[in-house]
């Protein structure tokens, strides 16, 4: 080694791959010899800071990443059951709206069934345009172009039916 640094380098270029354990890289000292304290502290100190301390770090990296991806699934989970997808009513908006024995969960499965829409989509994709009526024309000219304003959005069928007079 012509450096402390280049020393440093090439002791822990040996060392990490066998675990930590620098003394794989280096030339095998009894006790009897001068250095052999510092040796010690030296491979012990390499040891606590990579074997140790750099995997703790590592470590608390990944659970915090996990718990973040965690957290951010329950919420989509708890928006998902609380919020129709389709129009983003929340379920307590819709109950004070309709109270007419009609619940929330009637509402996702029939009225705004989110795989109807999907199928929908999938119906028109696969449809030759020139068999397609007025309306499914516009639906599909506006997927073209990402403009999704023919999805309802903050009502629905059974609030317009109450709407009217």
């Amino acid at each position: 080694c012509h450096s402390t640094m280049a020393c440093f380098w090439l002791i822990a270029y040996q060392g990490i791959p066998s675990g930590g354990y620098i003394e794989a890289g280096m030339i095998p000292q009894n006790n009897g010899e001068d250095n052999y304290i510092s040796r010690v502290m030296y491979s012990l100190t390499f040891f606590a800071w990579v074997g140790v301390v750099l995997f703790n770090v590592i470590t608390g990296l990944i659970v915090d990443s996990f718990t973040a991806l965690r957290h951010g699934s329950e919420e989509r989970a708890d928006i998902l059951k609380e919020e129709c997808f389709v129009c983003g009513l929340k379920e307590q908006t819709y109950d004070e709206l309709v109270d007419q024995g009609a619940s929330f969960a009637k509402h996702r499965m029939t009225e705004h069934d989110w795989w109807s829409y999907v199928l929908y989509l999938a119906y028109l994709r696969d449809k030759e345009p020139t068999l397609m009526d007025g309306l499914e024309s516009y639906v599909l000219g506006r997927l073209k172009v990402s403009d999704f304003d023919w999805v309802p959005r903050g009502t629905c069928h059974s609030i317009e039916q109450l709407s009217l007079p």
